[in-house]
């Protein structure tokens, strides 16, 4: 559970979120294509069929625009993170609680 709700989002907002996006701006890419990247990496890892893909590429451009729009605020890297994390929970409790 710990791996699925909290592990995993903080490597993924640190890798697809902060990483990516960081990366493609200091090479002077648009934020809107680092943004469009950084989902296209994030659902390229989630590529369990084309379903899930196009669900986790909405996700990472969600993930994306809360890093981007938390860019003004001293952790920006929460705002990402938090709602990942609360995602994830809620998931883990819907499949192993209700299903």
């Amino acid at each position: 559970m710990v791996l699925f709700v909290i592990a995993a989002p903080l490597i993924e907002t640190l890798l697809f979120q902060y990483a990516v996006i960081e990366i493609f701006k200091s090479i002077k890419v648009k934020l809107k294509y680092c943004c469009f990247l950084s989902a296209f990496i994030f659902a390229s890892f989630h590529l369990y069929n084309i379903f899930y893909f196009l669900y986790a590429f909405v996700g990472g451009l969600l993930f994306a625009f809360l890093y981007v729009r938390g860019k003004n605020q001293k952790n920006a890297i929460l705002l990402p993170l938090v709602t990942h994390i609360i995602y994830n929970g809620l998931v883990f409790i819907s499949k192993y609680y209700f299903a």
